[in-house]
């Protein structure tokens, strides 16, 4: 069976790179709405973090599939069908109404909390596994190494006097 590599892992969190910054304005619009209680302005915020986390997830979500067909892992399966069947409760959830009283807690819980924990737990599963990966002999520095060029400047040298 095949393993993903270190590089794989290393393309995977680059390509994963909406989390912080989704995460990030989340930050900033959370902390807006309680230190000035306007959610106005905040609201810009959190809209651009929704964007992102919407990119982070389907980012995510191609990422899983493909270490599942390509390596058959079976935690990127788990992920897999967790992200379809959460959808698929928000998808039956917002058609039956929302009620006003649950319409805040039903926003925080289930459109922001659920799904950042979810896109945090798969982003670090992937720099932990980018990092659990031992290093190829390309990938380590080689302080010591001789330098070819420098060889054969001393054998011109030396064929020179």
């Amino acid at each position: 069976m095949k393993k993903a590599t270190r590089k794989i892992y290393k393309r995977d969190l680059l390509a994963q790179c909406t989390f912080p910054v989704m995460m990030l304005f989340y930050g900033i619009g959370i902390s807006l709405y309680l230190g000035t209680q306007n959610l106005s302005f905040a609201s810009r915020f959190l809209m651009l973090s929704v964007v992102f986390q919407t990119i982070t997830i389907i980012v995510q979500c191609l990422s899983a599939s493909f270490h599942f067909i390509y390596y058959k892992s079976r935690t990127h399966l788990k992920y897999i069908i967790f992200s379809i069947s959460y959808t698929c409760f928000l998808f039956l959830s917002l058609e039956k109404g929302i009620n006003s009283f649950w319409g805040n807690f039903y926003f925080f819980v289930f459109i922001f909390l659920i799904p950042s924990c979810s896109a945090s737990w798969y982003y670090y599963h992937s720099l932990h596994r980018f990092r659990s990966l031992k290093k190829t002999d390309w990938e380590q520095l080689h302080y010591y190494k001789e330098d070819i060029l420098d060889d054969n400047m001393m054998k011109d040298q030396k064929e020179a006097s």
